[in-house]
C-alpha cells in the first residue's frame, strides 16, 4: 500500500479569514460541533487562532484541498503551549499519514521544544478525544463554558506521556 501524498505550508496570517472560510466549507462534522459549542462566529474564531499562532500549518492534498490546519500558541502566564487542529472531511483518507504518523512526530517535536502542550476538547467530540488519547493526552476534570454551559475536557500532553 502506497502512502498518500500531502503537502504542508505555513499559514499566511494576512489571509486568515480566507483560510478559515475555505476550511469551513468542508469541515468535519465533529469539528463543526466543537466550534458551535464555543458560541462564537466560526470564521472569526478560526481566523484569530491562525493570526495568534506562533506556528500554524496547513496540510493539503496534492490537488490543493485543505486536509487540516494545526496551530500552536502561547497563553500568557500558562506554562507550555496551546495546541489545536481542525480538519476537513478529506482528512479521513489520510488517517495513517496525518492523524497518526505526522501528528505523532509534530507533537513529539513540540513537547521536546516546549515541555507541555494543552487545550481542551468538546466532551461530545469522541473521535478527537480518542485521537488525543492515542497521542498521549491526559484529560482533566471537565469544565463548562459560561456562555452556553457546554462541557469541555481540558487535556495536557507532556514528556513521558507520548
Amino acid at each position: 500500500m502506497v502512502a498518500k501524498k500531502y503537502k504542508v505550508e505555513v499559514a499566511d496570517v494576512d489571509n486568515a479569514i480566507e483560510i478559515a472560510a475555505a476550511l469551513l466549507k468542508d469541515l468535519r462534522d465533529s469539528d463543526r460541533q466543537e466550534l458551535e459549542a464555543y458560541d462564537e462566529d466560526a470564521v472569526t474564531l478560526i481566523a484569530s487562532s491562525i493570526e495568534n499562532a506562533e506556528h500554524c500549518y496547513i496540510y493539503r492534498d496534492m490537488k490543493d484541498n485543505i486536509l487540516c490546519i494545526v496551530g500552536l500558541a502561547a497563553i500568557p502566564s500558562v506554562p507550555g503551549k496551546e495546541i489545536w487542529m481542525l480538519g476537513t472531511k478529506r482528512i479521513s483518507c489520510f488517517k495513517k499519514e496525518l492523524l497518526i504518523c505526522a501528528a505523532r512526530l509534530l507533537i513529539k517535536k513540540w513537547v521536546q521544544e516546549y515541555g507541555r502542550l494543552y487545550n481542551y476538547v468538546y466532551s461530545g467530540n469522541s473521535a478527537s478525544i480518542r485521537w488525543l488519547a492515542r497521542l498521549g493526552a491526559m484529560f482533566l476534570a471537565p469544565i463548562k463554558i459560561k456562555k452556553n454551559g457546554k462541557e469541555f475536557l481540558p487535556f495536557v500532553i507532556e514528556e513521558g506521556s507520548i
